[in-house]
């Protein structure tokens, strides 16, 4: 009984062992991928971007200057007004109960009085866009209530790092994105560096103000805008693709595969990347092959770095702070 129970596993083992080694599907080798590439010279941009929101600039909140009805209405909502246009008629309390009053007895009677109490005007107090309209004719209203909202023109508010924001400047330029359009580049500038710090998902960031250098009449408030700032630009740079570069001990490195096949690694200074290439400062011979080992499985994939509308040769990048 002994004598089956032992020959019993010995033959389960050699069945395993066997199974390894010759199922193709139980073990999977690896085997190194090596491409080559040379240093190159290219003009390379170095971004940092952000998600803001479009906000108007100046905001301003009418409200009556008394209690009251509104009688006429001159506006519609998305027209441009200039400061002092009378844009709404109102009549005071006062003057409601008596023109009621009057239309109770006959036309004449509400002529009478219409032309002794003449209506409020309502006027713009600053030139620029209805961007909201609150009230309708007929509608009865307090010295609290909103009944238009002006905007002179509209700007994207950004949320940036504190490890970015000093690399931002006043007037530099700007490429965005609105979520609404999307694929349509415009340009835009920085008009304001916030001083004061917020802490949001406990990261301090800063408000950067920009503003379009297109007049978009599609624009409106609340809408998503993606911010390229153009922080760095070299041209004529010595770069080499990222996926070329790694870190060793510490340190930027690059292999070199020699004709026997043994791979040598060279430390480098780097400096600036646009996300795909890199800047190398250390002097390289454009001839050194360079090269770039992935392992290789069943599925292979190459990771791509996601790229800056600056660099027409790159795809567009969302990856806000």
């Amino acid at each position: 009984m002994k004598k089956f129970v032992i020959w019993g596993l010995v033959a389960i083992g050699v069945s395993a062992i066997a199974g390894y080694y010759l199922l193709p599907t139980s073990r999977t080798r690896t085997s190194p991928n090596v491409r080559r590439v040379h240093i190159q010279n290219r003009t390379i941009t170095s971004t940092i971007t952000g998600t803001g929101t479009v906000v108007p600039e100046t905001r301003v909140d009418i409200k009556p200057p008394i209690s009251g009805r509104i009688e006429k209405i001159a506006v519609v909502e998305g027209e441009v007004v200039h400061q002092g246009q009378i844009i709404a008629w109102m009549s005071s309390t006062d003057r409601a109960v008596l023109l009621d009053g009057a239309r109770s007895i006959g036309p004449d009677e509400v002529k009478k009085w219409e032309s002794m109490i003449r209506p409020a005007p309502i006027v713009a107090p600053i030139s620029g866009t209805i961007i909201s309209r609150g009230v309708e004719p007929g509608q009865t209203v307090v010295a609290n209530d909103s009944l238009f909202v002006i905007a002179d023109r509209l700007k994207i508010q950004v949320q940036i790092d504190e490890t970015d924001v000093g690399k931002i400047r006043l007037g530099m330029p700007v490429i965005y994105e609105l979520d609404a359009f999307p694929g349509r580049r415009l340009s835009g500038r920085v008009s304001k560096i916030g001083f004061e710090s917020k802490v949001i998902n406990n990261v301090t960031v800063y408000l950067i103000d920009i503003i379009s250098r297109q007049s978009m009449r599609d624009m409106r408030a609340g809408m998503t805008a993606y911010v390229y700032f153009e922080s760095a630009k070299v041209k004529n740079a010595q770069a080499l693709p990222n996926e070329a570069i790694h870190s060793r001990r510490g340190k930027s490195t690059v292999t070199v595969q020699s004709s026997t096949g043994n791979y040598t690694h060279i430390d480098v200074i780097t400096g600036i990347t646009d996300g795909e290439f890199t800047e190398i400062l250390t002097p390289l011979p454009h001839s050194l092959p360079i090269v770039i080992v992935e392992e290789m499985g069943p599925n292979p994939s190459r990771r791509r770095s996601q790229g800056s509308p600056l660099n027409p040769t790159m795809g567009r990048g969302r990856s806000g702070r």
